[in-house]
């Protein structure tokens, strides 16, 4: 299983996420092949290559955002109804 992991730094919020994900990822990195975008690799530009290249199974998004959008490192819109499509075929959890 292929699963992507993003870990925005950006509030205590996300810090505080951002922690929780390291055990998890910790553990996946056994059995899964894990892509984690941390901190200021959590863009836009990361995200969609990393979508398009590998065959992901399980987005794990994790930071702040609205009813349209996620967003990653610095408040980018990491993920909104431009690129939605990505997900297709994958298993979304965004917390």
């Amino acid at each position: 299983m292929r699963i992507l992991v993003t870990s925005p730094e950006t509030d205590n919020i996300t810090r505080y996420l951002r922690a929780w994900t390291k055990q998890l990822l910790e553990k996946a990195h056994h059995q899964h092949q894990v892509f984690h975008l941390d901190g200021e690799k959590v863009t836009r530009k990361h995200f969609c290559g990393i979508l398009r290249k590998k065959s992901i199974n399980v987005v794990c998004l994790n930071g702040h955002g609205a009813d349209d959008r996620i967003l990653g490192h610095r408040q980018e819109t990491l993920l909104d109804t431009q690129n939605i499509e990505l997900l297709s075929g994958t298993t979304a959890h965004v917390l």
